[in-house]
């Protein structure tokens, strides 16, 4: 656990994180080098020093330096690795802009003018290359820089880089990208930067620049020559496994783009029902608690005999006109066609974001900012049982889970559906993109429907993000759920898929 001394000055515009780990020799002269160069500037600063667990007397050097600058600041670690320190540090930072840095200060320190100036001109995160055109590098051993190369040719062949230098130690972020990025780092090795520059190059948002810089080789470098370069290798399989399941798909959002849904645009979520008379007023006023300024519920009954449209009705009564709109079938004629109904109505009112949701509070109305905020960059976003984050709620015992989990597989295996959770029936979709959709075609009426959809959204190359959600059991009602349901969806889609083998893609 960080023990920290806690001697930060408030709002600095500069942060400089240095890790350590047994840097006696060097850590002295890093942080007075550093200091001169920071006092002849006009902004405020504060350089704070992760220690790494070092066994030698690197922190009471460091203290003793704390006791003469209240703009230094030490934070104690256990011995975890690199990445850990430097992701204590930048989510500990307080600085605009956060400047990670070497402890033996192989870069001259004049070099962080370039990183601010980058900063200036609009780049998120800058990573110092001593690869690009006008970087040099001194006294570097020749092994050690075709060995660096080997590595990083590794990387590119693995897909998880297009950098030409991850591993320099001189990287700058901005406040909001630093606490985005570093939050999701696990990495705690030499490899860490593999994981962070691959995590921050999945954002189009995000801009990046490499800046050439000059580095001089210290002898008495921490990397372990022959054991190192094999941790980094696992971790970087590590990387490339995490990206493939789609641990790394969350989306960048500005404070701006945070709340841009909320402001402007005309949100209709669509709920089918079928004796839901019991948990209607709860969802209803939870769906209106999330405070989404241009909302419209759809509820589309499927006739109830247990008065399900007549609570709607009633519900509907405490709320301005069309707020809580209702569509009543006099007959029960199925989940899918309940569903193309509601886009429709939704649709034809002008909406521009969608969301399907059970009736059932199964999916956690509070779920439905997410969604529609990661809707930044993507034409639908799946709430998802079946990725990491997500899951089926604890009271269900493991038949339950298993004949879940086995049916959404098989599902997914009979249509060849790349989607995780391709039977989820929480969603949230662009109206341009839902309009793409040829309902028509769509046969499955029950459970399939789900399914159908994301195969649909699938071959029309739709940009579809999952986002992880735990599906919570009823509270009140019974579930509608049975294996004759499951076993007509796989054989729909199993026929739909071979007959699709035959079809050129439309797209």
């Amino acid at each position: 656990m960080a023990n920290k001394r806690n001697h930060i000055v408030s709002d600095p515009f500069l942060s400089i994180i240095i890790p350590t780990f047994n840097e006696s020799a060097e850590i002295h002269k890093t942080l007075k080098t550093i200091k001169t160069f920071l006092d002849s500037q006009i902004f405020s600063w504060e350089i704070i020093i992760v220690d790494d667990g070092s066994n030698d007397n690197t922190t009471e050097i460091v203290e003793a330096s704390i006791l003469e600058n209240r703009s230094f600041n030490l934070i104690k670690n256990s011995h975890l690795g690199k990445g850990a320190a430097v992701r204590t540090g930048m989510l500990a930072a307080k600085g605009e802009l956060r400047l990670m840095c070497d402890a033996d200060l192989s870069m001259p320190v004049n070099f962080i003018d370039n990183f601010i100036q980058s900063y200036q001109d609009g780049f998120d995160i800058t990573i110092g290359s001593r690869e690009i055109e006008g970087s040099k590098r001194f006294e570097e051993p020749h092994f050690r820089h075709i060995r660096g190369r080997i590595f990083n040719f590794w990387l590119r062949l693995l897909g998880i880089n297009k950098f030409q230098d991850t591993q320099c130690g001189f990287k700058s972020f901005s406040a909001p990208i630093a606490n985005f990025l570093f939050k999701q780092l696990e990495i705690v090795g030499f490899a860490f930067d593999v994981e962070l520059m691959h995590i921050a190059s999945k954002q189009n948002q995000i801009k990046i620049q490499e800046l050439p810089i000059e580095w001089h080789h210290n002898l008495n470098s921490k990397v372990r020559p022959f054991r190192d370069p094999f941790l980094m290798i696992r971790d970087s399989i590590k990387i490339k496994w995490k990206s493939f399941n789609g641990k790394y798909n969350l989306v960048y959002r500005s404070e701006n783009q945070e709340n841009k849904y909320n402001s402007k645009n005309s949100i209709f979520i669509v709920i089918p029902t079928f004796n839901e008379a019991e948990n209607i007023s709860e969802l209803t006023d939870r769906l209106i608690n999330l405070d989404l300024t241009n909302l419209r519920i759809i509820f589309v009954d499927d006739n109830s005999p247990d008065g399900t449209s007549e609570i709607i009705k009633r519900v509907s009564k405490k709320f301005e006109t069309n707020k809580i709109q209702l569509i009543h079938r006099t007959r029960k004629s199925g989940l899918g066609s309940a569903y193309i109904e509601g886009f429709t109505s939704a649709l034809n009112q002008g909406a521009e974001i969608v969301v399907q949701m059970d009736a059932d509070l199964s999916h956690k109305p509070e779920y439905v900012k997410e969604l529609i905020n990661h809707l930044t960059n993507n034409d639908c976003v799946v709430g998802s049982r079946y990725i990491e984050g997500g899951g089926l709620d604890k009271n269900w015992d493991f038949k339950r889970k298993m004949l879940s989990s086995i049916a959404n597989f098989g599902i997914r295996l009979a249509a060849g559906i790349k989607t995780h959770d391709a039977t989820s029936g929480f969603k949230a979709y662009r109206s341009e993109s839902l309009k793409q959709i040829d309902f028509s075609t769509i046969q499955s009426n029950g459970f399939g429907f789900q399914a159908e959809v994301a195969f649909t959204m699938e071959r029309k190359n739709f940009r579809i993000k999952e986002y992880p959600i735990t599906f919570f059991d009823r509270l009140r009602g019974d579930s509608k759920m049975s294996i004759d349901i499951i076993f007509e969806a796989l054989w729909r889609l199993s026929t739909l898929r071979i007959l699709n083998k035959i079809k050129k893609p439309t797209v």
